[in-house]
């Protein structure tokens, strides 16, 4: 769904502001996510999680940097497919 909204801003036929929308839902579940997984007992996983949340505003801001004129770069993709990496991840071991 974020990739999705990411390839449609980045070809032209979706905007900045649908990308936030969806963003913004796809955020608050994987940062749910990583939190639950920052509190489980194995501790190379906490620590991955808890890593993870204290950059989330700098993994979130192609999402939500609506002052940029640049466009959604191809560097953005890497960002996007570790964070999705990582939450899937987390997803395996916390009951959704």
């Amino acid at each position: 769904m974020l990739l999705h909204a990411w390839h449609r801003v980045r070809d032209g036929t979706g905007t900045r502001a649908d990308l936030r929308s969806v963003g913004t839902n796809v955020r608050a579940i994987m940062e749910r996510l990583l939190e639950e997984g920052a509190a489980l007992p194995a501790k190379g996983f906490q620590g991955a999680c808890r890593n993870i949340l204290d950059h989330r505003d700098a993994l979130w801001r192609f999402v939500h940097d609506s002052t940029s004129s640049r466009p959604v770069g191809s560097g953005t993709g890497a960002v996007v497919c570790r964070l999705l990496l990582a939450v899937s991840a987390v997803s395996s071991f916390v009951p959704v």
